[in-house]
């Protein structure tokens, strides 16, 4: 009996903890969400050139998985707004947005409706911030940016 309810125990920790690292995120800025992968985001921008400034790959199947890259667009188009795009991604994850609107000033409130404050915090996961000083919208997830620096610390 003993052994019966440590196994129960055992495995609904593990489909807890599995849940927790595959939740579906909260759509975060327009129609991008924290869990869309590098094509699916890219998708979501029809007729952006996107150029990719920095990549850092590392799959040499003794560590664990490192992808890193950034692209840029110039004229992607964010409710409403066209401005300079800037990607982040790790591990094919949606990682950061920073977003140079064209016209800052006419579309600031329009941004800060459709993120739902000019700072939001959800679950401590995200941070999405308008910044009147660079003129632009950043948002980041802080649990990848955190899986990011822990395998640098621990494997790099």
């Amino acid at each position: 009996m003993k052994n019966k309810l440590l196994f129960i125990v055992a495995l609904v920790l593990t489909t807890v903890l599995y849940a927790s690292f595959n939740l579906t995120h909260s759509f975060v800025i327009g129609s991008m969400s924290g869990s869309d992968s590098y094509d699916e985001t890219l998708a979501k921008f029809p007729g952006a050139v996107f150029r990719e400034v920095d990549r850092n790959t590392m799959n040499d199947g003794v560590r664990p998985l490192f992808d890193y890259r950034t692209v840029t667009a110039k004229d992607a188009k964010i409710s409403g707004a066209k401005g300079k795009l800037i990607l982040q991604f790790y591990n094919d994850r949606l990682m950061a947005i920073v977003f140079y609107p064209h016209n800052f000033s006419r579309v600031e409130d329009d941004l800060v409706a459709d993120m739902g404050g000019k700072h939001r915090t959800g679950n401590l996961r995200y941070t999405a911030t308008i910044d009147s000083s660079c003129r632009c919208v950043i948002w980041r997830d802080k649990f990848l940016e955190s899986r990011m620096r822990k395998w640098i610390r621990n494997f790099s």
